[in-house]
């Protein structure tokens, strides 16, 4: 009898080591999952926010694009009138077509003054009219 009980003790003992073995082993791998689970919602998101950003770096070369292609087609249709005028033209040359080029601009910094140097107006320019002097002409036509 003592070597059933021995057998009996044994088998409990393998039982529950056993136990304990998949016990462990399935807290283990619950950690596992979850630290495999954060990362992967990290890699996730990294992807998320990179797929947004190439979404609006397309959108703004898009705007890019379409301004400059509306700037383009200004300056095309500015060389075909000039083209006309310069088959055209005869000495007495009225100053609208220059006015046009002037009021259509969008690019192409213009200061105007008046006849002492000072500025009046400007357009397609970085800074304030209350900062600056009167420009001076050297060498200009008077």
């Amino acid at each position: 009898m003592e070597i059933y009980l021995r057998k009996k003790r044994w088998k409990l003992t393998l039982f529950i080591g056993a136990v304990i073995i998949v016990t462990a082993s399935l807290w283990y791998t619950n950690i596992l999952v979850r630290h495999i689970r954060e990362d992967e919602r990290q890699s996730v998101k990294i992807w998320a926010d990179a797929i947004n950003r190439k979404a609006d770096l397309v959108n703004f070369t898009n705007k890019l694009f379409e301004g400059i292609k509306t700037e383009e087609r200004k300056r095309v249709g500015l060389l075909a009138e000039a083209q006309k005028r310069l088959i055209t033209s005869g000495p007495q040359e009225d100053l609208t077509f220059l006015l046009d080029i002037i009021s259509e601009n969008t690019t192409i910094p213009v200061i105007q003054t008046d006849q002492d140097g000072y500025i009046v107006s400007v357009r397609n320019v970085d800074f304030k009219l209350d900062s600056l002097r009167p420009l001076k002409f050297e060498g200009a036509l008077k």
